[in-house]
């Protein structure tokens, strides 16, 4: 067995939920490996797996085997040493229920060969198989007319010819190191359940439910796990206690509340949700400041925290409580974070990682650091809870004032003085408040310029339309003034943010730019369309006057009765 496809094969094994997105994680139950030759798929391998009942009755049939001997299996055992032959059961959790199923996984690694049996309680059902052979990775089936012989085929096996292929080894932190991964899998579901589902349908902020709802599901259950295990190291039997500094929406509290643990939530304003939650669930409005801040809990929570992540190990070493911090925007101590001069190569977020963990280091914490398992790209968080040293209040200040800038002057150490919280009503920079002259100018030069020297015709009703082209975004930044482009990029945006707030215009995708023609949505395929998709054209459906009538060349390709937009002018 080559080395490069031994590293194929352990990606797909210790990370199976990459290539199946209905897995979400895989834990290894036991190992064995055959001493005296190489185990083949043939009559050993059916001789083994014919034991009817569960995986313990499989493993105990395998033990009074002579030949076969459990040990510990690592995937970083050097080519040399591997044995010739060896088991490996696996629990798979699927995302879908709190339910997994057993696999076993045989590596042959003489003959270069892998083969997967899943354990169906009382049977084995299908197997698939995976050898190396001419340089390259081929698949075997039980059954080549399946759907799942389909899926093998189209999805599985590139994926695994592409890992075949490359040079580099699949690398990274791996997630929910700190909890039980299938101890997790069960509380996230059974959480999910019991609350995610329901907040879902009746979510109503303007942010997306399918990711805040389940971010914060997955969040709930890792505290929940890591509380329990905390508990019972140390002996005691009353759930943690806990202030939520910046909660948001306050899911999270709800969630933990709802758990049995005692806690609030602070931020500088409420939310809609709010008032949805039932009276035990304790959200307050107000401002937390440096110096003024008083927190009485075993754990302080900073989830996408802002301004006041840097301070949670600050406030925890001061209130003698343990912290939880998930960073997200990067702020240190005072404002935006800016990365260190010095020419480092790593990301703005890698560096702003390092500067939180250091901040806990510095308040005398031992740092722990996990990647959790939620639908969110910032997903690394930092956990302090014992105390590495003992370390003074002054010497915190000491570092607190080294991250000032240094033409200010330190007179004290009141850090409210220096310290900015955000405004409680935030301003909408998103490109939706620039002065309506400047978007009619910019969207009729864009248009002007996508019909120019276009031959891309559509024939509507015996008509011809004009499609217009398709072009690079970085083509149509010369069309726009210096004074135009301004302005929009002091609305946090910019040319590509006002375009996408025109859809019904313009399609922009990957960097380029079309018109999005108004026959793309007719009403036949608005009546086909399901879900959430059909409930947002129903909220938006002929609420917009038809750009394309008043300003296409060709007028509008659709009638009133098809087109997505009024051809009522108002």
């Amino acid at each position: 067995m080559s080395t490069k496809f031994w590293n194929s094969v352990r990606i797909n094994s210790k990370n199976p939920h990459i290539i199946n997105k209905r897995v979400c994680g895989v834990k290894f139950i036991k190992s064995y490996f055959r001493k005296s030759k190489c185990l083949c798929v043939g009559n050993d391998f059916q001789q083994i797996l014919s034991f009817s009942g569960e995986y313990s009755t499989i493993t105990n049939n395998i033990e009074q085997l002579e030949d076969f001997e459990d040990f510990e299996f690592s995937w970083d055992i050097p080519v040399d040493e591997r044995k010739l032959s060896v088991l490996n059961f696996r629990k798979v959790f699927l995302k879908t229920g709190s339910s997994y199923y057993c696999d076993v996984e045989l590596l042959c690694f003489q003959h270069a060969i892998v083969t997967y049996y899943t354990i169906d309680c009382q049977r084995l059902s299908v197997w698939y198989q995976i050898f190396e052979k001419e340089n390259n990775v081929h698949l075997k089936m039980s059954s080549e007319f399946s759907k799942e012989y389909k899926w093998l085929q189209s999805v599985f096996l590139p994926k695994i010819r592409k890992w075949y292929d490359s040079s580099q080894e699949l690398c990274g932190m791996k997630s929910n190191v700190l909890v039980d991964n299938e101890e997790y899998q069960t509380l996230y579901q059974t959480l999910k359940f019991k609350y995610g589902n329901q907040m879902v349908k009746i979510w109503p902020e303007c942010t997306d439910p399918a990711k805040f709802v389940f971010e914060d599901v997955g969040i709930a259950a890792y505290l929940i796990l890591l509380w329990q295990q905390e508990r019972k190291e140390k002996g005691i039997s009353e759930f943690q206690s806990f202030i939520d500094i910046g909660c948001g929406n306050g899911l999270l509290v709800f969630i933990l509340a709802s758990e049995g643990h005692p806690g609030r939530g602070i931020d500088i304003r409420s939310r809609k949700i709010w008032e949805l939650y039932p009276s035990f669930v304790k959200l307050e409005v107000g401002v937390v400041s440096p110096n003024s801040a008083d927190f009485h809990a075993d754990w302080l929570i900073g989830n996408h925290s802002d301004e006041l992540t840097p301070w949670l190990p600050v406030f925890a070493a001061k209130f003698q409580c343990s912290f939880f911090v998930l960073p997200c925007c990067a702020f240190n101590f005072f404002g935006k974070f800016q990365n260190p001069k010095g020419g480092s190569d790593l990301s703005k977020y890698q560096c702003y990682l390092n500067f939180v963990e250091k901040v806990g280091q510095m308040c005398g914490f031992r740092i722990k650091k996990d990647r959790l398992k939620i639908p969110s790209t910032k997903r690394i968080c930092f956990i302090g809870t014992e105390r590495e040293k003992e370390v003074t209040q002054d010497k915190i200040d000491d570092f607190i004032k080294s991250c000032l800038p240094k033409d200010l002057a330190i007179q004290n150490v009141n850090w409210d003085s220096y310290f900015v919280a955000r405004d409680a009503m935030e301003p909408v920079r998103n490109c939706t408040k620039i002065d309506e002259s400047i978007k009619t100018r910019v969207v009729a030069s864009v248009a002007r310029y996508l019909l120019e020297n276009s031959c891309n015709y559509a024939i509507i009703d015996s008509k011809k339309w004009n499609k217009g082209r398709t072009v690079q975004l970085s083509e149509l930044v010369n069309l726009i003034s210096k004074e135009d482009l301004s302005c929009m990029k002091n609305e946090y945006g910019g040319l590509q943010t006002l375009l996408r707030n025109h859809s019904h215009v313009f399609l922009v995708c990957q960097g380029t730019v079309r018109f999005r023609a108004p026959f793309e949505m007719s009403v036949s395929e608005y009546r086909e369309s399901k879900g959430s998709k059909k409930q947002k054209l129903q909220r938006t459906w002929k609420k917009k006057e038809c750009w394309f009538l008043a300003n296409h060349p060709n007028g509008c390709p659709c009638s009133d009765a098809e087109c997505r937009y009024s051809h009522v002018v108002r």
